[in-house]
């Protein structure tokens, strides 16, 4: 015996059987039938067609809808549990893969290092000279250089420590997974060990649920005068609301200055899987809450945000 009943949107036939209940649908994009459990809500895949559909009632705890971002409550560690044990449900997906190398002898370390060399002894060297010549005036530049020896002392400093103390050469792997059905992102780390050739256990990251206002949105750097820094664009999750130094959630992903129309049409692919919207192309300078960041309105000088680095 089946029962025929009208929808919205779907037509279903409810099956009346003893073990399961189960309730055939068709899917809105292809039309053909798609057998689901009694009584389960969400988001879910065809088995015909591929595309996404939305079937019974949406848990408003965890779809997104509110302003206010709902606080972890341990999914990202059920998730980094499910996912090591290639258990997960079908909702949650593999969203982008970041992989990089790091530790080891760098050449990469030996540009800073020149520079820094150079900001140490030019200053000095001039001072040095003054002061041999005409001790008043290499006071003067004595307390000039201050800075410059500074600057450059910082910025040897890295590359010597690599040189001379390199941390273990590694492989890493950053996963991002979403789950569809809680609007749930997890960022999760797996790290191989070229030197021992050992696999470390993956570690999550970071995770939070999405908000009704986050938005996807493209920021990009010019690449400086000079071209001592090549320029990036980046995909990130924003959020206008944010409370925090930085309107930006977390970076997706990285891309050269020259592909920001590659970055746009990725972040259009990001804002239909999140279901959030995509609100275009702006500053790097724009990322900053300076209400939070720098209340004072005073000089405002930062580094952090390179291409290896999430925020």
């Amino acid at each position: 015996m089946a029962e025929y009943m009208p929808t919205t949107g779907y037509c279903f036939i409810r099956k009346i059987l003893w073990y399961p209940v189960m309730v055939v649908i068709q899917c809105p994009h292809c039309s053909l039938e798609v057998e689901l459990d009694d009584g389960v809500s969400g988001l879910f895949d065809c088995p015909h067609c591929g595309e996404e559909f939305e079937w019974g009632e949406i848990d408003e705890e965890n779809d997104g809808s509110s302003t206010e971002r709902k606080h972890n409550d341990g999914h990202g560690e059920r998730l980094l549990e499910t996912i090591g044990n290639d258990s997960q449900s079908s909702n949650v997906i593999l969203i982008h893969e970041h992989k990089f190398s790091r530790g080891g002898k760098s050449l990469g370390e030996i540009i800073p290092l020149v520079f820094g060399v150079l900001f140490l002894l030019f200053p000095l060297g001039i001072a040095l000279f003054a002061l041999i010549t005409y001790p008043p005036i290499g006071l003067c530049f004595g307390i000039f250089a201050i800075p410059f020896v500074l600057f450059g002392g910082a910025m040897v400093k890295g590359p010597i420590d690599t040189f001379f103390n390199p941390q273990p050469e590694e492989e890493v792997v950053q996963k991002y997974w979403f789950d569809k059905r809680k609007n749930f992102v997890a960022i999760i780390q797996e790290v191989y060990d070229v030197v021992e050739d050992e696999e470390y256990a993956p570690k999550l990251l970071k995770s939070f649920y999405l908000a009704k206002t986050d938005e996807i949105k493209v920021l990009t750097e010019p690449p400086s005068e000079g071209a001592m820094t090549p320029g990036s664009s980046r995909i990130c999750i924003w959020d206008p609301n944010s409370r925090e130094e930085t309107y930006i959630v977390t970076n997706l992903e990285w891309f050269s200055w020259s592909e920001r129309k590659i970055a746009c049409e990725k972040a259009k692919e990001y804002s239909k899987i999140m279901r959030i919207q995509f609100t275009g192309v702006g500053d790097k300078s724009e990322a900053w809450n300076m209400d939070v960041a720098n209340p004072d309105g005073k000089f405002f000088f930062v580094t952090r945000g390179g291409p290896g680095s999430m925020y």
